[in-house]
């Protein structure tokens, strides 16, 4: 696919059919670093806003996809959920509407995760009867994901297996990586870091050969988690070696969880202090169970230091995350006992 870079005027100049000057700025938007989404990918879709009233359905529901995919990659969950039930208002047919459909039940997972898992299962059934099996795939891995974290781990496990089945079974080789790391989430949610880390390997393995470069970075970051779960800090350090040099603006997401890492190794080896205080908590809650888990681990880490005023900072910050998000604070107990038992406590 040709990524377009093109001047924001181009999209509206006179005779440029709505459809194309949509699917123009949805390219060019999907080609820019984090960074500049919101600087340019917004003022793209905007250009292209005052075609909307005469297009087709198809056209208006591509639009709003496009606006709730950027807007959930910036962590805006409420306006994406907004767009993409725009976007299923607007579509006419499949797969618009799955599409429309997989958007929402992203942008429902952190504060309605019952409507979200009924939004991707009314995703897979209408995939599935559509022939349309990619998105039948991720459907699942979604689903499995959010399981995993609700602590309904075999189900998640099964759900990522048949989310694999499906794609393998029509060639869709690119959505292994996916599939695996649903899957292996699911494992490391319960405990079971091992087992998980051996999928880490091998989807990591996929995402490297299918050039799916952001997706090997999230690999990199899981099995830097898995090194500090089993108390593997030359492990963790070897991963976080690896991250630093793949360190590129388009990865900036994975920024906090990377810094929680760093700060967690730093503490560690009983310096960190600064590393600790410019972890950016807030956003690292909004990575849920992995963010209030690291979350966790450095204010343990920081009351053994004595710093106990941080520590209880953190903790606060983590149970208000929780809370917002229904979230059990039970659900991180596999992952702090495996910790724990790795550090002999």
């Amino acid at each position: 696919r040709e990524k377009a870079v093109v001047r924001l005027e181009a999209l509206t100049s006179p005779g440029l059919p709505p459809d194309l000057a949509v699917e123009v700025a949805a390219e060019y938007v999907e080609t820019l670093e984090y960074e500049a989404r919101e600087r340019l990918g917004l003022p793209a879709l905007e250009a292209v806003e005052p075609l909307l009233e005469a297009a087709p359905g198809r056209v208006r529901a591509r639009y709003h996809q496009a606006r709730a995919s950027l807007l959930l990659h910036l962590g805006r969950s409420g306006p994406a959920e907004a767009e993409a039930r725009e976007a299923l208002q607007a579509a006419e047919a499949e797969p618009r509407r799955v599409d429309a459909l997989l958007l929402l039940g992203r942008s429902l997972e952190g504060h309605d995760v019952e409507a979200a898992l009924a939004t991707l299962d009314e995703a897979r059934r209408r995939a599935e009867a559509a022939g349309y099996r990619s998105a039948q795939a991720e459907a699942l891995a979604a689903s499995a994901r959010i399981l995993g974290v609700r602590g309904r781990f075999e189900e998640g496990i099964q759900a990522a297996l048949e989310a694999e089945r499906v794609a393998l079974a029509v060639g869709f080789e690119s959505l292994t990586p996916l599939c695996r790391n649903a899957r292996a989430e699911c494992l490391r949610f319960r405990g079971d870091v091992e087992a998980a880390e051996v999928l880490y390997w091998e989807g990591r393995g996929w995402a490297v050969a299918m050039g799916q470069r952001a997706r090997t970075y999230a690999f990199d970051l899981n099995l830097a988690i898995c090194a500090l779960l089993r108390g593997d800090l030359p492990g963790l350090e070897g991963r976080l070696e690896v991250i630093r040099h793949e360190a590129d603006p388009r990865w900036e997401p994975y920024a906090p969880a990377v810094a929680a890492l760093e700060a967690a190794r730093a503490l560690l080896g009983r310096g960190g202090v600064e590393a600790l205080r410019a972890v950016p908590l807030a956003r690292l809650l909004d990575e849920g169970l992995d963010g209030a888990f690291l979350a966790t681990v450095l204010a343990i880490l920081a009351r053994e230091r004595g710093l106990h005023a941080d520590a209880a900072r953190i903790e606060e910050v983590v149970a208000e995350s929780l809370a917002s998000r229904g979230l059990d604070p039970t659900r991180l107990e596999p992952m702090m006992e495996r910790w724990q038992t790795a550090r002999g406590g």
